[in-house]
């Protein structure tokens, strides 16, 4: 996983088609980000979010299939 930080409005490019920009946070406190892709590209919220386990597991272990 490739984690960054981005200030307000800094945009992150994926491929040739897909932007994803850091918008700021919302009053409670979680990131506000906008993805900008083709209509043929799905975009879709996960339900439930990624938690590494054990020790440093956020340096070692990939997101889980779904």
């Amino acid at each position: 996983m490739l984690v960054l930080n981005r200030h307000k409005y800094e945009q992150i490019q994926i491929g040739d088609d897909i932007v994803v920009v850091y918008l700021g946070t919302n009053r409670h406190g979680r990131a506000a980000i906008g993805v900008q892709a083709p209509k043929e590209i799905p975009v879709t919220r996960m339900a439930q979010p990624f938690r590494p386990r054990g020790p440093r597991a956020e340096l070692t272990e990939p997101p889980p299939d779904l």
